[in-house]
């Protein structure tokens, strides 16, 4: 028997994209997530924009003029929604020759609740053999569709385990916008066990420590055949390597295109510090430069 989610109606997601790989994630994400709200920081300027319970900012960082675009629709998500996120695509390429980008992305980092930044290294425990498979782009540009997908569900929908939209937000606001995105996909016996370590292991290569952040939103997503038992296992592994006081939200998906896979998706949230020096040091761990 498949078990179709109920639809939250009562918390609406609205999406603006900045450049060419922004505006093909969000294509992607309406395709799958109808519901979703378009919004556009150029109409804004013409028209009183109607205000939504969540904004994601999704851009490529492709370049200088993109940057822009990012800052300028991170200031209009500023005044549609009290919960903002920023989900950035990293190229390396980019940011390692033009120190504009990064003092663009350092001024985003100010603007929202939380900001996402998406490269190779979180696709490391999810794909190990991802350049053979795949360009890198995109890979990075389906691990940012995924995580935003992953976010609306548990927000819009009423499933296995259910999340309450305050409690969500919750963690997001939560301390800094300095936040780090772990991924793991594992099956077979003890696959569960296997996703979470997977993503645990994802931020720490990013040089950040569970046990350092205060407040994790986790998403848990198999097929209809996934178990409780599963479940149970991947949240004890994200209760093992996090801080005994640290708040933590779980929460379960189900997507039988994952067949017998378990997919586990950390957000780890640290708590306040200044943004700035925080954002430098991510970027430039991302570019390889330290």
């Amino acid at each position: 028997m498949r078990i179709e989610p109920e639809t939250e109606l009562g918390a609406r997601v609205g999406v603006a994209a900045a450049g060419p790989s922004g505006l093909r994630m969000i294509g992607r994400l309406m395709q799958r997530l109808p519901l979703l709200e378009p919004l556009s920081y150029l109409a804004a300027e013409e028209r009183a924009m109607p205000p939504v319970d969540l904004v994601v900012v999704v851009s490529g960082m492709d370049d200088v003029t993109v940057a822009g675009d990012t800052l300028r629709a991170a200031t209009v998500a500023r005044g549609l929604s009290s919960v903002r996120l920023c989900v950035a695509v990293v190229p390396r390429s980019s940011l390692a020759s033009t120190p504009e980008v990064l003092g663009t992305l350092r001024e985003v980092g100010q603007l929202v609740d939380a900001l996402f930044l998406v490269s190779h290294r979180n696709l490391k425990p999810l794909y190990p053999d991802a350049p053979r498979m795949m360009a890198e782009l995109a890979l990075e540009e389906f691990l940012s569709t995924t995580m935003i997908e992953d976010l609306t569900r548990i927000i819009t929908e009423r499933g296995l385990i259910c999340i309450d939209f305050a409690d969500v937000v919750a963690i997001l606001r939560d301390g800094s916008s300095e936040t780090c995105l772990g991924v793991g996909l594992a099956g077979g016996k003890g696959g569960a066990a296997l996703a979470a370590e997977k993503a645990v292991q994802s931020i720490r290569e990013q040089g950040g420590e569970p046990s350092q952040h205060g407040a994790f939103l986790v998403c848990v997503k198999g097929s209809t055949n996934i178990t409780m038992d599963d479940f149970d296992d991947a949240s004890r592994v994200v209760h093992e390597n996090v801080h005994p006081d640290a708040n933590i939200i779980i929460g379960l998906l189900l997507d039988d295109d994952l067949g017998s896979n378990v997919r586990v998706l950390i957000m780890a949230k640290k708590d306040a510090v200044p943004v700035a020096p925080v954002v430098d040091e991510r970027v430039r761990r991302f570019l390889g430069q330290t």
